[in-house]
């Protein structure tokens, strides 16, 4: 299935209320630790030409087709930095059976111009940042879910959610995700950046498995930043590696899929794939080079606990990723400075689910993230 994302010195971004959001960052990590109230879920921020959406909060941003019983002017894609969502109470809902977590409180996307709310909801809690995605209809009457599926390209019969935390790129401190010290010879395998995450599944319901997919992930975006200071938006600056921690249903094979122009998120170039058993390489299937190597659980195949994932991409895999992604040709994409490695910085995090669904049967997803740690190193 396609997919449509701290350190030295703490950072405690100060939003809604006196709370801190909980992530911290410098030169060579980023730490999320899982907990957050609510009034970070969505935070003050803007948007530089639909490209890149830079706040201090989580933005979570909803995607898929309005159901059929909805007004009609629902949308087919909610972003929470405009206020499409409400926090509320939804009834028949126990959020720790549906997502691993208790959210005290949690929210629901809504029309803008009505109280019409759809059955998938997010929210946060001292635990961690939980969700559930559901498309088909709500178990206790005809209602949809809000989507039921995306009938339009890109991402046909794809519902959505993510919850990504940016960084601007014009801040003083940024994540290199290569800056980690190295000496002597082959450094530029030596030095990696690890990419660790504990999530759960709690939830996995398909009700026609030929038709359906259920998928959590994360995604990482790394930001050439020279490129971005000299051509803004006119070039893409910017590739997403998405990881899945779980992947079921049908189009499951795990291997890496690329997309050089993803017209779902701007035109930016990602490469999708799954994590493997420790120690092993994940291969480009077209040139056969590698891409990253893991250290923790492998992708699920269904709900599972409170797990570690961890990949590394190396300065090599990184650059193999560059060259596949662009078509042998990573300027026209990254700019004359991607081959320097402190060019790059950590642009975004996002922790997400997917469900595949062709049909009007019910298909969903409910699961957490507790912990996301990147950092620089050099073995």
């Amino acid at each position: 299935m396609n997919t449509f994302t701290k350190y030295l010195i703490t950072v405690l971004f100060m939003l809604l209320s006196t709370q801190a959001f909980a992530w911290t960052v410098s030169q060579n990590q980023f730490y999320y630790d899982g907990k957050a109230s609510n009034d970070k879920i969505t935070s003050k921020g803007w948007q530089v030409k639909n490209t890149f959406k830079i706040g201090g909060g989580i933005d979570v941003i909803l995607a898929g087709d309005p159901d059929k019983n909805a007004p009609g002017n629902c949308p087919n894609k909610i972003n929470c930095f405009t206020s499409n969502c409400w926090f509320s109470w939804i009834p028949h809902v126990n959020t720790s059976d549906q997502t691993g977590i208790f959210l005290p409180k949690y929210a629901t996307p809504k029309c803008p111009d009505s109280y019409w709310m759809g059955f998938s909801y997010f929210g946060a809690s001292s635990e961690g940042f939980g969700m559930r995605t559901w498309t088909g209809k709500k178990p206790y009457d005809n209602g949809g879910s809000f989507w039921k599926v995306n009938s339009g390209q890109p991402n046909k019969h794809i519902s959505a959610m993510y919850g990504t935390i940016y960084m601007a790129p014009w801040r003083t401190t940024h994540m290199k995700p290569w800056s980690a010290p190295c000496n002597g010879n082959g450094c530029d395998d030596k030095v990696r950046v690890a990419i660790i995450t504990n999530h759960e599944v709690k939830k996995t319901v398909m009700e026609d498995k030929r038709k359906m997919q259920l998928q959590q992930n994360m995604a990482v975006t790394f930001l050439q930043k020279e490129c971005f200071r000299k051509y803004g938006n006119r070039k893409s600056c910017q590739v997403q590696v998405d990881l899945t921690t779980l992947q079921v249903g049908v189009h499951s094979s795990g291997e890496i899929v690329i997309e050089k122009h993803d017209a779902a998120q701007g035109g930016i170039p990602w490469i999708a794939g799954s994590f493997k058993s420790a120690g092993v390489s994940s291969i480009i299937p077209e040139t056969r080079q590698s891409a990253w190597t893991s250290w923790g659980s492998a992708t699920k195949k269904g709900s599972f606990g409170n797990t570690r994932f961890q990949a590394e991409i190396s300065w090599n895999q990184f650059k193999n990723i560059l060259n596949n992604v662009s078509g042998y040709n990573p300027v026209s994409l990254f700019g004359k400075g991607w081959t320097n490695k402190n060019n790059w910085i950590l642009l975004s995090v996002s922790m997400g689910q997917e469900v595949y669904n062709s049909t009007e049967k019910r298909a969903y997803i409910g699961g957490n993230v507790k912990k996301v740690h990147i950092i620089s190193i050099a073995y």
